[in-house]
């Protein structure tokens, strides 16, 4: 009977031990992560600011020039509200409306015909980095429709991080 009694008190000291050892710590906590903004791009159009809801580069070989180029398009409510070509280099980029240089052009009314190309201004790309998906700079320039009309781009801040690859 003592022996007996000493196994199962043996046992239930081994459940008990069993028991206590297999509880489940709180696991600790996850940190959430700060999301990061897939493109931030904004501008001043005669004065008035512009945010764009959304944006995103193109990479491509251009069939014109046999060069590697870029285009973003920025959009407002799904409408395209502006258009930039460049070249894939950071630094200064003459603004000019040929492919073999940055053209900027502001698309205003909804997205309809009303370009306004560049006549004159600045683009600088700090970064450009294809393998990652980055592009960051800032623009301003004068645009022209062709019913001579001109629009002033001012402060513009591009970054971008969702690239398309052709």
């Amino acid at each position: 009977m003592e022996k007996l009694f000493a196994f199962f008190a043996i046992a239930l000291l081994c459940l008990a031990l069993n028991f206590v050892s297999c509880k489940k710590k709180d696991p600790t906590p996850t940190p959430t992560p700060t999301p990061t903004p897939t493109s931030t791009f904004s501008f001043k159009v005669d004065g008035v600011s512009v945010t764009p809801d959304s944006a995103y580069a193109s990479l491509y070989t251009s069939s014109l020039t046999n060069k590697r180029a870029i285009d973003v398009f920025a959009f407002k409510e799904g409408i395209i509200i502006c258009e930039f070509h460049f070249l894939p280099k950071t630094g200064a980029q003459t603004v000019t409306t040929n492919l073999n240089d940055a053209w900027l052009t502001y698309v205003a009314g909804n997205g309809a015909t009303d370009y306004y190309d560049c006549t004159s201004g600045n683009f600088n790309l700090s970064t450009c980095d294809t393998i990652n998906n980055k592009f960051e700079g800032s623009f301003d320039f004068v645009g022209a429709n062709t019913a001579s009309a001109t629009k002033s781009i001012t402060e513009g801040k591009l970054y971008v991080t969702t690239l398309k690859r052709q």
